[in-house]
């Protein structure tokens, strides 16, 4: 291993001799602290120059990660290092106030030809002035092994980049972007390829334009197929989070954390373009959405059907989760969460005046929290229907103080271990009959 650690970033200037076309495991770090890094080829460069020496391009060229930080005057990485990455598998740029783009090619330039076909993981971190990831006609093979993408506070970032250049992608993490309106943005292609279909993990964090996780044509089967973790956090723009298109898609998913969204008022919306269902009435009128409502707009197996953690936290706009035929087809759901959501009135909505609610839905739901619901005055809004919940352990119901009636028989939860609650509010509620109390009384632990 080939360690060097020159705090003066004149050297980049210098032309020095040296094996360096012949290296083969090296540590190089330019300005600033040491780089500690567990890959055999890297390089730190801290206050580049936009000019650099010859040699420093031929390790460009052989380094396997290579962080830039603090480089005054870089507007793009092809203006100042000749795209010379055709080795680079992680990419960190950090605190360039003047990058505008990652990558930019000026009007009649040649298009750029298989940018980063080898780069896995890309950082981008407090590049307060980038606008887009890129602004130039990609070739294909460009970003093609791309597998992790992380964005933080770039404030005039708008999108991140079209669906089509992310086929490998399984990670996507984008934070603290003030401006971001959409995430992921499909036009349509001659092509009905599948978009994102490796995509595994997707946290959105401190976004406060955000209107749309997903903008523009709805994405061909097998998009998102294998998305298994979603998280939206302060996002208090976003009304709803997924449309039905989108939903339809996510028959992996296993985990869904929704928290601090103040605006959201479901969680699965209809599009205009993808109406198929009874529109519901918006006191505004001014609703662009509508709730899926309808059974027969459901993909086979149902919607979410590996599902196995919702958490819900401060979204003062929903009034319930799910519709019925929704909520039936969450059988492997375990854990659910619904805290400090001022506006909820159900859990489960009713959709039609008939409709008849299955007992054993939840099959598997072993832990229910519903804390802080004010105007919370039933788990599913029809009337008289009891649930099974054979594997529920542990209830908790706290500030809910509409709440007064369990939707439990005598033979339900027969697992339950432990059921939390105030004292006030188990003053005040209806059991079902006096055997449930009986049973339910030794379980009960008081929270104040």
């Amino acid at each position: 291993m080939y360690y060097i650690h020159v705090e003066n970033v004149e050297c980049l200037f210098w032309d020095i001799p040296g094996p360096w076309k012949n290296l083969t495991k090296f540590r190089i770090c330019v300005g600033g602290d040491y780089m500690n890094s567990v890959v055999t080829r890297s390089m730190k460069i801290e206050n580049s120059p936009t000019l650099i020496a010859s040699w420093v391009k031929v390790l460009f060229e052989r380094t396997y990660e290579l962080e830039l930080m603090g480089c005054k005057g870089l507007k793009n990485v092809s203006q100042s290092h000749e795209l010379g990455f055709n080795s680079l598998e992680i990419l960190l740029i950090k605190e360039c106030g003047e990058m505008e783009h990652l990558l930019s090619v000026e009007e009649g330039e040649e298009p750029l030809q298989n940018v980063f076909e080898h780069l896995k993981e890309l950082n981008l971190y407090d590049l307060k002035n980038i606008k887009t990831i890129y602004w130039a006609p990609l070739l294909v093979g460009s970003f093609q092994n791309l597998s992790k993408l992380k964005v933080f506070y770039c404030n005039k970032l708008i999108n991140i980049m079209p669906s089509d250049l992310l086929q490998s992608l399984e990670e996507l993490d984008v934070s603290w972007c003030d401006e971001l309106v959409e995430v992921f943005h499909f036009q349509g292609t001659s092509k009905e390829d599948a978009l994102l279909s490796k995509l595994k993990k997707l946290d959105l964090s401190g976004l406060p334009e955000l209107t749309s996780i997903w903008k523009g044509s709805v994405p061909p089967l097998g998009s998102l197929h294998h998305l298994e973790e979603v998280r939206v956090v302060h996002c208090k723009r976003l009304r709803y989070l997924l449309s039905l298109a989108l939903a339809e898609r996510l028959q992996q998913l296993k985990n869904l954390h929704i928290w601090e969204c103040e605006k959201m008022e479901t969680l699965i919306g209809v599009e205009e373009e993808e109406i198929t269902t009874a529109s519901l009435s918006s006191s505004s009128g001014s609703r662009q959405f509508e709730l899926m409502c309808t059974p027969h707009s459901l993909p086979h197996g149902g919607m979410f059907p590996n599902l196995q953690t919702l958490d819900i936290y401060n979204c003062h706009g929903l009034r319930n989760l799910f519709t019925l035929s929704v909520a039936q087809g969450l059988s492997q759901l375990e854990n659910l969460e619904v805290i400090s959501c001022e506006g909820m009135e159900a859990i489960i909505a009713k959709e039609v005046d008939n409709e008849v609610a299955d007992q054993g839905m939840l099959p598997r739901l072993r832990t229910l929290k519903l804390v802080g619901l004010k105007q919370l005055t039933s788990f599913y809004e029809g009337v008289g229907v009891l649930f099974d919940w054979p594997s529920l352990e542990y209830l908790l119901l706290e500030r809910c103080q509409n709440f007064k009636k369990i939707p439990m028989g005598p033979n339900s939860a027969p697992n339950l271990k432990r059921f939390s609650s105030t004292k006030e509010w188990l003053e005040e509620v209806e059991w079902e009959d006096e055997s449930l109390k009986a049973r339910i009384q030794p379980l009960i632990h008081l929270v104040e």
